[in-house]
């Protein structure tokens, strides 16, 4: 096996189990770290190497020599682009040499790497012939089986993939063929030409990343309508033929590098791969958008960008792996630069030289709880097992008033001010009730008592401006607890658990009013609606004058606001008895005064 990264390693040790075998590579502090029985990568667990060296014969080399006597040689060596994107071949052809040097008549080779159609033939081969002296097809011969390694993905491990393979001639396929099945679980597909395999190889990773592109799209088209993507995606998904993707960041040694080879075959055959182009463009693009999609958040609370202190929760290019190859969380860390130097990257998963080394950015040391209370700005980037459950919001300096930017849409609503599928940021909201004025008690006998009900202003992206009821929770026992901002004082409750009190026990499965009742968590029946123009101006007039409070807007101005949501109201609800609670709504804004739990219960009733 010539390469031993995250490809060439996890098959070599495959194949150990069946045949002699031994890995080549020219790093030889991984050659010696891979015989210590330890993969850096985590692709192959260190209990699965040592039983490969200790049991199998598996030896790993940095010495030519010790590969002579092989008669099957596989490389799995990169395929990266340059600066300028276009493929650099210099690793293959490398490789190529190696094997050059040590193969001898009858013997096979068979390539991994990803590449456009004709690489294996017209590239590499040539190589191989030049350095041994041998004539391809007649002393030696060849093989291809494109590799389908998913870094950090411990279901598709490499003995349950489906492999292509392919051969120079009919029966070198076949023997390669009967090669990968005696140590596949799942078989493999023979190909009729090495040209196919490696064209069927360059399109799995291309298709997905034009499916992708365009999920970014549509996440930027969305996010402009104020419309949840997430949202979108699961409705459209319950349809049967429906290919459920996500938006996100597009990195990696595959989709982001693999359309590039075949972009540049193509143009050499006088065809244009717009729709490739496009979709490269876009992804490319992606890293920037968050950075200034975060930027735009921050500006609508008020938090001042330059000089802010902003946490960047990962930069591998995928969860729960060390892999940082072609990482776009780089191009978020770069974007914000522009604005602040006061940036901390954290990441369980990646090498610290590594990174420093490749991208000149210095990961902290600090463990993740002496984090928290520190920032104005924290985008959760990569879906690392570590970030889930936590309260992110609690690495904010002021959890009220900083953003948290959640790239891969993990985290529950209420925690986020902004995601590639937006939530909808407060600007400001009135207190409508005393604190602790109703009681419940949930299933295990712990008292709770609603915090405060608030009507509430929200705004997304300087266009959609509505009214909202909000309802906050406060347990018994005096940690926060909010099913629309912040519940991450307690582990064992959650928001959802309290919404569902809420409506067991206040039977308020109909006080999904005004709008849109807890715009971060749930969304009202029919969604968010559009208020008149007229009010809409009232609205935009209150943001331009940074946020003044609804209770100065005078007498008319406020029954115009109410009297448009109670009609929407009376129209979804068909419940004309609706309209009487206007009175006291106006008179508690205006006033500024708190309802009393009489008249919150006889409001609620009302609702009912």
């Amino acid at each position: 096996m010539i390469g031993l990264g995250y490809v060439g390693l996890p098959l070599a040790r495959l194949f150990s189990t069946k045949f002699p075998t031994i890995g080549y590579d020219l790093n030889r502090k991984r050659v010696d770290a891979l015989n210590a029985g330890h993969d850096s990568t985590l692709e192959v667990s260190d209990e699965l190497l040592q039983d490969a060296l200790r049991n199998h014969g598996f030896r790993c080399t940095a010495n030519l020599d010790d590969i002579r006597d092989a008669n099957f040689y596989v490389v799995a060596v990169p395929t990266p682009v340059d600066d300028n994107n276009r493929p650099d071949l210099k690793p293959l052809w490398g490789a190529s040499e190696t094997v050059g040097r040590v193969i001898s008549k009858g013997d096979i080779v068979v390539y991994e790497s990803t590449v456009y159609p004709g690489v294996t033939e017209e590239e590499c081969l040539p190589v191989v012939e030049r350095v041994s002296g041998l004539k391809f097809n007649r002393d030696f011969f060849a093989g291809y089986s494109p590799e389908r390694i998913n870094p950090g993905d411990k279901l598709h491990t490499v003995e349950k993939i489906r492999k292509v393979t392919s051969g120079s001639t009919p029966e070198i396929a076949d023997i390669v063929d009967e090669v990968y099945n005696t140590v596949l679980v799942n078989g493999t597909h023979k190909a009729p030409s090495i040209r196919v395999a490696e064209a069927s190889k360059i399109i799995e990773n291309s298709q997905r990343d034009v499916n992708i592109a365009f999920m970014n799209e549509l996440a930027k088209i969305f996010n402009a309508m104020g419309i949840d993507t997430h949202d979108v995606i699961e409705a459209a998904s319950s349809k049967w033929n429906f290919i459920k993707l996500s938006p996100g960041l597009v990195g990696g040694h595959c989709i982001s590098v693999d359309p590039y080879y075949l972009i540049q075959k193509a143009q050499v055959y006088g065809v244009l791969p717009r729709v490739m182009f496009s979709a490269r463009r876009l992804n490319d693009g992606m890293g920037a958008y968050v950075a200034n999609q975060t930027i735009k958040a921050m500006n609508l609370k008020g938090v001042r960008v330059k000089d802010a202190r902003i946490l960047i929760l990962g930069i591998t290019f995928k969860e729960n792996c060390p892999d940082i190859r072609n990482t776009k969380v780089v191009d978020i860390y770069h974007t914000l630069r522009e604005y602040t130097p006061d940036i901390t990257v954290y990441d369980p998963w990646a090498n610290a030289d590594a990174v420093s080394r490749e991208y000149a950015v210095a990961l902290t040391d600090k463990p993740l709880d002496e984090l928290s209370g520190s920032f104005d700005a924290v985008i959760l980037a990569v879906a690392h097992n570590e970030f889930k459950g936590r309260d992110i919001r609690a690495f904010l300096a002021d959890p009220a008033e900083g953003v948290v930017y959640d790239v891969k849409g993990i985290l529950p609503r209420h925690m986020v001010d902004a995601r590639l599928s937006p939530t909808l940021p407060l600007i400001h909201s009135s207190t409508l009730m005393d604190k602790n004025a109703l009681q419940y008690k949930d299933e295990n006998d712990r008292s709770y008592g609603l915090a405060g009900m608030a009507i509430s202003l929200y705004v997304w992206d300087g266009e959609e401006y509505l009214i909202g009821l909000d309802l906050d929770a406060d347990p018994g026992d005096g940690l926060s607890v909010s099913p629309a901002f912040n519940f991450g004082g307690n582990p064992r409750v959650s928001a959802r658990s309290v919404w569902k009190e809420m409506v067991k026990h206040l039977q308020m499965s109909t006080a999904m009013l005004l709008g849109n009742v807890m715009c971060r968590s749930y969304c009202a029946p029919g969604g968010a609606r559009r208020l008149s123009s007229q009010t809409t101006a009232l609205m935009r007039a209150m943001v331009r004058d940074e946020g003044r409070e609804l209770c100065s807007l005078d007498d008319d101005e406020i029954a115009e606001i109410f009297d448009q949501t109670l009609s929407y109201l009376e129209r979804l609800y068909a419940n004309t008895a609706v309209a009487t609670i206007a009175d006291s709504l106006s008179s508690a804004l205006r006033t500024r005064r708190s309802l009393s739990a009489a008249e919150a219960l006889d409001f609620l009733a009302r609702l009912r």
